[in-house]
């Protein structure tokens, strides 16, 4: 069920990062982390997960940040800090996490 996608190729982690739902990322995360690591491959069940993408190529951080979840955005940048993502990737997620900041301050 973790991995299983819709259409969209959206898994459940995509879904509950789409609509802020951390706890619900939390468990998730902590279901994959639980299923034994891939011996080809060393790599977790968990960083798959965290890794997979949407038919638009999203990851769940993808869809967290254009979404403005910041807590979402945190807690999978904490699972998963050595993936590569695109230095263009990161720019934007610092604009779009820090523009509720600067017009907060600009209403002042």
């Amino acid at each position: 069920m973790l991995f299983q996608a819709n259409k969209k190729g959206e898994i459940l982690l995509h879904l509950a990062a789409r609509y802020g739902h951390s706890s619900v990322v939390k468990v998730l995360i902590d279901r994959a982390e639980a299923r034994p690591t891939d011996p080809e491959s060393g790599v977790t069940e968990a960083k798959k997960m965290l890794r997979m993408t949407n038919v638009e190529q999203d990851t769940a951080l993808h869809v967290a940040a254009r979404n403005r979840r910041s807590h979402v955005v945190e807690i999978l940048t904490k699972e998963d800090p050595e993936f590569p993502y695109s230095a263009m990737f990161m720019e934007k997620l610092h604009f779009i996490l820090l523009l509720p900041v600067w017009v907060k301050n600009e209403k002042r």
